[in-house]
């Protein structure tokens, strides 16, 4: 890994650590809602922790920033073709594997009651959670089988997005760009809730485009330091505005994706800094943190009956065992990524472009 960028790599790691922490946060809300356990101490107003949605923005960000740091000077069909199938490499064999887990518990339990599950199983929604092409949830929200799989639909698309860019010249890409722009903005205007146009109208992807522009700046040499200050105050703000606005509010880009971009600009400030080989290592299994924290956090550490037998069901208890629910899923994360994600890429990148050498986690996009 370049050293230069050590630390975006450890804020793939916070940006991951977060996004688990929230969403353990909320399934211990709602197993204490449904009155199913006691409500934690620490961690018992829910609203109050809805910040640490920023995790997703700050991948976004980092996604950003990364295609145009590994692409500098890159244009052409050949450019395109390699950066899309790097990219298919990263993200399809392990989320393939996440999706397979929900599909079996409900082939599983149909063979075992008959019960069928309509949100499992069914082609559509298989289909699109395979090929991660828009799905979305009666409830109107855009989300495939496995429910984080939605960042990555908008990963893709972006992806392909720039890989067309890339093939048609740097000129063309900015135009592209700015036509991005004044399309998401249009469509935000006309406040349009069709399920596809809805999709393709979240300016969502305006966070990617910092991040682009952050890298642009980066490999020209042109971005000046930032205040660490500065990132303090965005994570500040964050946690203001982020109990007050919904996570599905059409000005995320501003109230989440700006301080996730002021919080890269400070990373990006510090990559001169001796590397943490901790956070490093943390950030390269991020992606495998992220798909498989779901499944660890409901099957493994919310079964009720288990709280009330080992006693723990006090509210204190109850905050470590979130913590520790985090730390598990960190830890299976950190072994997925050794044993399953980093071997299979490593096969597919010498099998599709004839060589050994692993592909850097470092310059890899990430989700969230």
């Amino acid at each position: 890994m370049r050293n230069e960028i050590w630390t975006i790599q450890a804020m793939r790691a916070v940006a991951a650590a977060m996004v688990v922490l929230h969403h353990a946060i909320r399934a211990f809300g709602a197993k204490a809602d449904a009155g199913a356990t006691t409500a934690p101490w620490f961690f018992a107003d829910v609203p109050q922790w809805n910040f640490l949605v920023i995790g997703v923005d700050l991948f976004f960000v980092i996604s950003g920033f990364i295609m145009v740091h590994t692409t500098p000077q890159k244009y052409g069909a050949m450019a395109a073709f390699r950066f899309l199938v790097r990219r298919v490499i990263r993200i399809y064999p392990l989320w393939w594997m996440a999706l397979m887990i929900p599909i079996a518990g409900a082939l599983a339990a149909y063979w075992k009651s008959g019960y069928v599950d309509a949100y499992v199983l069914s082609w559509h929604r298989i289909v699109s959670s395979i090929l991660l092409f828009p799905s979305m949830a009666e409830s109107g929200h855009l989300q495939p089988i496995v429910g984080v799989g939605w960042t990555l639909s908008y990963e893709m698309l972006f992806y392909l997005a720039f890989a067309v860019a890339l093939m048609l010249g740097r000129r063309t890409a900015l135009i592209a760009g700015a036509l991005l722009v004044t399309v998401l903005m249009g469509a935000m205007a006309s406040g349009s809730s069709a399920d596809l146009i809805s999709f393709l109208a979240n300016p969502i992807y305006l966070e990617f485009i910092f991040g682009m522009a952050l890298g642009a700046a980066w490999n020209a040499g042109r971005l000046p330091k930032m205040s660490i200050w500065l990132g303090v105050v965005a994570i500040v703000a964050a946690v203001i505005i982020g109990a007050q606005v919904p996570e599905d509010s059409s000005f995320r880009f501003v109230c989440m994706g700006v301080p996730a971009c002021t919080v890269i600009w400070c990373a990006l400030s510090l990559a001169g800094t001796k590397p943490w080989a901790g956070a490093v290592r943390l950030g390269g299994a991020s992606y495998a943190m992220y798909l498989f924290h779901m499944p660890v956090i409901f099957w493994l550490v919310l079964k009720p009956a288990l709280l009330v037998k080992i006693g723990l069901n006090s509210p204190l208890l109850l905050d470590f065992y979130i913590l520790a629910s985090v730390a598990l899923s960190v830890i299976v994360g950190c072994v997925l990524h050794a044993l399953v994600e980093r071997p299979v890429q490593s096969a597919l990148v010498s099998s599709i472009f004839g060589t050994a050498k692993h592909t850097n986690t470092a310059l890899e996009p990430t989700k969230g």
